[in-house]
C-alpha cells in the first residue's frame, strides 16, 4: 500500500553547530537535542529562542533521556550524567 506524504513547511531550524548521532527527544513542549561534543539543546517546540549547555569532557552518541527534574546523558567513557535542566 502506497500513502503520499502531504508537503508541508518548514516551521523552524535550530543549527547545533555539532553532528547529532541520536535521535531528538520531544517531551511537553520542548525539544531536546544532544551532540556528540555533549552539547545539550532546550528548543521551545513553539519556535522561540533555543538555549544550549556543554557538559564538559564528554563525548556521547546516545539519545538524551528527560526526566522530571533533568536529563541523563550518557558518556562514551561509561559515565552517566544528570543534567540539572532546572537551573
Amino acid at each position: 500500500v502506497q500513502r503520499r506524504v502531504p508537503s508541508g513547511t518548514r516551521r523552524w531550524t535550530v543549527r547545533t553547530g555539532g553532528a547529532l548521532p541520536s535521535p531528538a527527544i520531544l517531551a511537553r513542549d520542548t525539544v531536546w537535542a544532544l551532540t556528540a561534543g555533549c552539547t545539550l539543546w532546550r528548543i521551545p517546540r513553539d519556535g522561540a529562542a533555543p538555549d544550549s549547555a556543554t557538559i564538559e569532557e564528554c563525548v556521547t552518541r546516545a539519545a538524551p533521556t528527560v526526566l522530571q527534574d533533568g536529563v541523563l546523558v550518557a558518556s562514551v567513557r561509561g559515565e552517566v550524567i544528570l543534567y540539572d535542566a532546572r537551573a
